[in-house]
């Protein structure tokens, strides 16, 4: 687990005037499971590999503690087995998502992927 990550977004909570309602984090499954730990918005998922839940040992459905979560997933269409059991770990946690499919596997994600990313939470919130 990643400490460091729990660490910032305390500080960065208790430094700056930021809504709790509209605080997003973006990654791969562990911006999952911070989700379970402190209060988010939103999840912007590149790639998850939801396993790693199971690796933590934290019980997958905590996301369900958060009615109001939503999450914009990103899978690579590399591996269809995976991409299939990726999407409906989200299908059957998370009531407000979005599963978008691209070519291949990126290690890195492309501006576009990650604007279309902001612009459905932004939608999602009714933010400007």
């Amino acid at each position: 687990m990643n400490g460091s990550f729990l660490a910032a977004y305390d500080d960065a909570t208790d430094r700056f005037r930021m809504a709790r309602d509209y605080r997003f984090i973006a990654g791969r499954v562990p911006s999952a499971i911070f989700a379970t730990m402190r209060p988010v918005a939103g999840i912007i998922l590149q790639e998850p590999d939801f396993k790693g839940f199971e690796r933590a040992g934290l019980r997958p459905d905590f996301l369900l503690k958060n009615p109001n979560l939503r999450a914009y997933v990103l899978l690579g269409n590399r591996d269809r087995n995976n991409v299939d059991r990726q999407a409906k770990f989200i299908v059957d946690r998370i009531p407000k998502h979005y599963v978008g499919v691209y070519e291949g596997s990126i290690a890195v994600l492309p501006q576009p992927l990650a604007d279309s990313a902001l612009d459905w939470m932004k939608k999602e919130y009714a933010l400007p």
